[in-house]
């Protein structure tokens, strides 16, 4: 009995010393080894069930010592394969991470959806290259009127930033202030129960909070230039009255004309209204550079390129009446298609032809095709946009004549109502 608890304690120290081999090896050995070690477990169980049916008279202890030594090497035996399974798992796990990552970073890269703007270092790199760079942006202000405003062009803003300076200038009092503004044609609204005045034109519904015209036209900043220096706005405001009974003093110059005024030539139409429109901006005749007195006439002189093609466009055309201008639209329209199809036809005689000369002369004619309608269709724009200006320039007139009637002191007529009775 003996010698067989012997051969179990040898083989259970067997059995250890492949388990510590298998360590070692790979996946597929450990689980040859595991099913090796399960085997040779079963058969020490099924020795030590043999030795227990041969023979009763086992001592307590020796079965004590046996069940303690299988007891020991049996969770070596489990535990080797489950280290083995959690090794392996980490790496798999680690490897899908990296190609997780990967695809991330090329979606990302393709999609530029990581890509997270620096405007500190936009600034920078726009200064290095002698580019513009926007200091204090505030809101979403188009390109084209930023850039305008920074140029000193004569916008929205930038008017209203003229006529507050000149009225803080000339000003004394709050009220002075407000009287000043009124004559340039701006109304402000400076009730100190609002959080922010506004200012619009005389003409318009839409107010402008004037804190959006920069931090010297917030309510603290207004009220602080208008107290300070006020020796300076004194005298301002004299020269100011005087510049104003100056202008309702002023009369025309009367001329005398020889002969008929019939037998003159005159302008009617689109023409004259363009004529009377330049006059008044104070851009026709060339000598007189007088200066609007609306701040919508003001804000024209921006679009005076406009303007003038637009003169020329009617003035070569005997364009009269809007009629004339749609019907000039019209056939435009049918002359640029008629020389499209010419240059798609000299187009398809290049393709065919094989001759030098005659290719340099399709070529010629293909240039001047393309030079004609370029000019056609900048015409064609052109003319669109007489129909589109034609009602703002006359609301234009209007509101310049108004207050130009104004300024002088002559009363706009009233129609009287003429009142029937009845028995």
């Amino acid at each position: 009995m003996k010698i067989k608890l012997k051969c179990i304690f040898a083989a259970v120290c067997a059995l250890a010393i492949l388990s510590s081999c298998s360590a070692a090896a790979d996946i597929s050995t450990e689980s040859k080894t595991s099913e090796q070690i399960s085997a040779v477990s079963q058969q020490s169980t099924e020795k030590t069930d043999e030795s227990h049916t041969s023979d009763k008279a086992v001592s307590e202890p020796e079965k004590e010592i046996s069940e303690n030594l299988s007891s020991a090497a049996l969770p070596e035996e489990s535990s080797k394969p489950e280290s083995s399974s959690k090794s392996s798992e980490p790496k798999e796990s680690i490897s899908d991470t990296e190609e997780s990552v990967q695809s991330e970073a090329e979606r990302s890269a393709d999609n530029g959806d990581d890509i997270i703007p620096s405007p500190g270092l936009s600034d920078e790199l726009c200064a290095e290259h002698g580019l513009t760079v926007i200091k204090n942006p505030k809101g979403k202000t188009p390109r084209n009127i930023y850039f305008a405003e920074k140029n000193g062009e004569p916008t929205t803003f930038n008017l209203m930033r003229e006529a507050i300076d000149y009225a803080i200038e000339c000003s004394r009092s709050f009220e002075y202030f407000k009287w000043i503004m009124k004559n340039q044609g701006y109304v402000l609204n400076l009730n100190p129960k609002h959080r922010y005045w506004t200012i619009r034109s005389v003409n318009s519904k839409k107010a402008v909070r004037m804190y959006r015209l920069g931090e010297e036209y917030c309510n603290e900043a207004i009220r602080r230039r208008i107290y300070t220096n006020k020796d300076e706005h004194w005298r301002n405001s004299g020269k100011y009255e005087y510049e104003l009974k100056q202008m309702k003093l002023f009369q025309p110059k009367r001329l005398f004309f020889r002969g008929s005024l019939k037998k003159v030539k005159r302008h009617t139409g689109i023409y004259a209204t363009y004529l009377h429109y330049l006059y008044l901006m104070g851009k026709l005749p060339k000598w007189n550079q007088r200066r609007p007195l609306t701040p919508e006439m003001r804000e024209a002189w921006r679009r005076l390129d406009r303007f003038s093609r637009q003169v020329t466009l009617v003035a070569h055309k005997n364009l009269n009446t809007l009629d004339d201008v749609q019907s000039f639209i019209t056939k435009t329209d049918q002359d640029i298609r008629e020389v499209t199809e010419l240059r798609q036809k000299l187009y398809n005689k290049m393709r065919r032809c094989d001759n030098d000369e005659r290719l340099s002369e399709l070529k010629q004619s293909r240039d001047d095709c393309t030079t004609l309608l370029r000019q056609l269709r900048k015409e064609k724009r052109t003319a669109e946009t007489i129909i589109e200006d034609e009602p703002k320039i006359k609301e234009n007139i209007r509101i310049e004549m108004q207050a130009q009637n104004l300024a002088r002191g002559i009363k706009p007529k009233t129609i009287s109502k003429q009142r029937s009775y009845e028995r």
